[in-house]
């Protein structure tokens, strides 16, 4: 009974994240995001903050999980939530996706009038065939090990429409099978 309930708990909270994250796909579809008043955002600050959390995830599964701020970031204005959930999204795949012993670096730096950020793990990587699809809606490129991680698909489409509408920013993806993965996040600075 009790690994009944358990698998029922499990499946419950999948259904409340995908419910989630269909919402908020929704509202972006219909450029109904409420506004907010847009916050000053401390680019290094935020992901110090969430490498300091997921740092824990990492160390049980015996990964090493670094932040290089590269050079001096500017303060940028948005939205806040939106931008940590990206952050977090990227990461986390990183995590997921690295094997035991692996290692996930973190890197900010500005380029021009561009914010850079890059997540680069050598954990499983990405084959080439299924690049081209890795932001659609409810696409996995593992789909046995992505429901035993409780993903539901929607993250990376999540990011990218975030990243587009509130930031103008750009996310690519360069993967290889087995050598691992880097995403990168470009955010132009605002004058």
């Amino acid at each position: 009974q009790v690994r009944f309930l358990n698998v029922i708990a499990s499946e419950a909270d999948r259904m409340a994240r995908i419910i989630s994250d269909l919402l908020t796909l929704s509202e972006l579809d219909e450029n109904q995001v409420h506004y907010k008043v847009p916050e000053a955002i401390d680019v290094r600050n935020v992901i110090e903050s969430i490498v300091e959390r997921m740092g824990m995830t990492a160390k049980k599964r015996e990964q090493t999980l670094i932040y290089h701020p590269l050079n001096e970031v500017p303060i940028i204005m948005g939205d806040r939530d939106g931008f940590e959930r990206i952050i977090m999204n990227i990461v986390s795949n990183a995590l997921k996706y690295t094997p035991s012993g692996g290692k996930i670096e973190v890197y900010t730096s500005k380029v021009y009038k561009d914010i850079c950020i890059k997540v680069v793990d050598n954990g499983i990587g990405i084959p080439k065939e299924k690049l081209p699809n890795i932001f659609d809606r409810f696409y996995r490129v593992d789909k046995a090990r992505s429901r035993d991680t409780g993903g539901t698909g929607l993250g990376l489409a999540i990011a990218k429409q975030t990243l587009e509408t509130a930031f103008n920013g750009k996310i690519k993806i360069a993967s290889e099978l087995n050598k691992g993965t880097e995403v990168t996040i470009t955010i132009p600075v605002q004058e």
